[in-house]
């Protein structure tokens, strides 16, 4: 008898507290009733606090959950993908090119020259001050600004095996003495800028750049594996 009581009791109990928090517990038409201002906060768990907010940059799930909350909401695309505003009133779209110069290679008209005689020269090409196609006119006409980045020189260290087998390892400096970048600033994304470009930059200034001449090490064997072996 007690068991049979016990489970007739128990689930009458259950129903009448739940059938009281029903004259308590507040409406979603009366939640701001108590709390006017819980309509301008958001309140979610998280793992950890977000250590950056670039969602370009943020790699832990902590950012990366945060970066999803703020920016997926600003901007989406239409129909024929798009950009199109949801919260944003306005934005901008650019891309930003960089190459190294190549004072090696000969430009058609030119001959070798220099960084400042490269800006200069592209600058008269967007003006059409240099004979170009269609194409080649379309891709200097996406380029709003040319920017010169002087050359610089800079250290690495690293650890290599000291020969094959091994375990020890040998610090190995390297330094790079990198030239002078032209920076491209585009109004928007360009596949073809660099095959347009050698239009009138020749068509070896890029696929001809030679970096390893740009890097010396301090070890004789990784500087001899670096170099070209001569026939």
């Amino acid at each position: 008898m007690t068991i049979r009581r016990v489970l007739i009791l128990a689930p009458t109990l259950v129903i009448l507290f739940l059938l009281q928090s029903y004259f308590w517990v507040p409406t979603y038409e009366q939640q701001t009733r108590g709390n006017p201002h819980r309509l301008n906060e958001f309140i979610t768990a998280s793992i950890g606090d977000a250590s950056i907010l670039n969602p370009i940059l943020s790699a832990d799930s902590a950012s990366s959950d945060i970066n999803s909350l703020v920016f997926e909401g600003l901007i989406d695309h239409d129909e024929e993908l798009r950009f199109r505003g949801r919260l944003a009133t306005s934005w901008e779209i650019y891309e930003e090119a960089f190459f190294f110069v190549n004072e090696q290679a000969s430009i058609p008209g030119l001959g070798r020259v220099g960084e400042q005689k490269v800006v200069s020269f592209l600058d008269k090409a967007r003006v059409g001050e240099v004979p170009a196609s269609a194409e080649l006119m379309t891709t200097l006409e996406n380029i709003r600004e040319v920017s010169l980045i002087p050359a610089r020189e800079f250290l690495v260290t690293r650890q290599e095996k000291s020969e094959e087998g091994d375990k020890k390892t040998v610090e190995v400096r390297i330094r790079v003495l990198a030239p002078a970048r032209i920076k491209l600033s585009l109004n928007r994304v360009d596949q073809d800028l660099f095959p347009n470009l050698s239009e009138i930059l020749g068509h070896d200034y890029f696929t001809g750049f030679d970096g390893s001449a740009h890097i010396t090490v301090n070890d004789e064997r990784w500087q001899a594996k670096r170099e070209p072996t001569s026939q």
